[in-house]
């Protein structure tokens, strides 16, 4: 039997906009949760500073 034609891989899976895409939401997701904790830990220094000082 002759072998299966090369399947086109550009049609069925668009592989740039899906790698494109999940970093992007990673990268916010760790920009989210680096605000926060950065917020956190200077709401729970500020009461320590203003204590001290």
């Amino acid at each position: 039997m002759p072998p299966p034609p090369p399947l086109p891989r550009r049609s069925d899976h668009p592989r740039r906009p899906a790698s494109h895409r999940k970093p992007r939401r990673r990268r916010i997701g760790h920009l989210i949760t680096g605000y926060a904790l950065a917020a956190l830990a200077g709401a729970m220094a500020q009461p320590l500073v203003t204590l001290l000082s």
